[in-house]
């Protein structure tokens, strides 16, 4: 929660984010156009997934927001990383260390869809990447 909502990367930051299980959140977006074009720039991999995968991936997103006693998911204070209105930092369940990365949780996600990746060699978003761009398509 602390590293990715801070304003400045330090060396001991990230090593506390590493090597010290601590509160977790999720960068969660909404837009209204294509992934390519939001993401301007940035690799976007189009994967095909059975609408059964989804509803497993729904479910397993869903069990990772961490809700207030009403049951809704708990926003933090810090805006999303694109400083736009549908962008927010949501409270987590579980904790974020080495090796439970933000890249393993997606690769665990896209598992549970059907997704053939292994969370194991997720480490960084270019492994994650090259594992999904193995059994997807790359977009322009």
């Amino acid at each position: 929660e602390g590293f990715f909502q801070s304003d400045v990367m330090t060396v001991p930051l990230t090593l506390d984010a590493l090597l010290t299980p601590g509160p977790a959140v999720l960068h969660v977006g909404a837009f209204d156009v294509p992934p390519a074009s939001y993401f301007d720039g940035q690799p976007v991999i189009r994967l095909d997934i059975t609408a059964d995968g989804m509803r497993r991936l729904a479910a397993f997103v869903r069990e990772t927001y961490a809700l207030d006693p009403t049951g809704h998911p708990v926003l933090t204070e810090h805006p999303g990383y694109y400083l736009h209105a549908d962008s927010h930092f949501v409270r987590a369940t579980g904790a974020y260390s080495f090796p439970n990365t933000c890249n393993v949780w997606t690769a665990r996600a896209l598992r549970v869809a059907g997704v053939p990746v292994s969370p194991a060699l997720a480490v960084t978003a270019e492994n994650l990447l090259f594992q999904a761009s193995r059994v997807g398509t790359l977009l322009d």
